[in-house]
């Protein structure tokens, strides 16, 4: 449902998708290099943010697409924060994208912090007390 706003920036080099399958998702994650995400608004964990974490693909975000994630926005970690200009989300991307060590060290750390944060062993661990006080609360 993308506006005529949205529609008209179509081009030849920027394709406006509607709903995308898992599949086309993944493969897109495979042929490009940097995930881009401009979120304006939205609350909590933002899902599409951490499936490009998962997924390997280091991203541009704004700092409401970085909230709810337990790490420094500001770090040269996973997020590049931009300035809600167009220009400097611009630039910021283009930073990523052309710098191949900056790159490599966001893919890493974006995979480290998947795992550390949100794998089935750091979920079972950040339950286990929940399921003690329950378990506990049955006897």
């Amino acid at each position: 449902n993308a506006s005529a706003e949205v529609l008209a920036l179509a081009s030849e080099r920027v394709h406006v998708e509607g709903t995308v399958s898992d599949d086309a998702l993944l493969q897109a994650y495979r042929q490009h290099r940097v995930a881009v995400v401009p979120l304006r608004y939205g609350g909590g964990i933002k899902g599409k943010v951490l499936e490009a974490f998962y997924h390997g693909t280091p991203l541009v975000t704004t700092a409401i697409g970085a909230e709810g994630l337990r790490w420094p926005q500001h770090s040269d970690g996973h997020v590049t924060s931009a300035l809600p200009e167009a220009a400097n989300f611009a630039e910021a991307t283009w930073t990523l994208y052309s710098d191949p060590e900056r790159w490599r060290r966001q893919q890493r750390t974006a995979w480290d912090f998947v795992r550390e944060e949100y794998s089935h062993e750091a979920i079972r661990i950040a339950l286990k007390p929940a399921l003690e006080c329950r378990q506990s609360a049955r006897n």
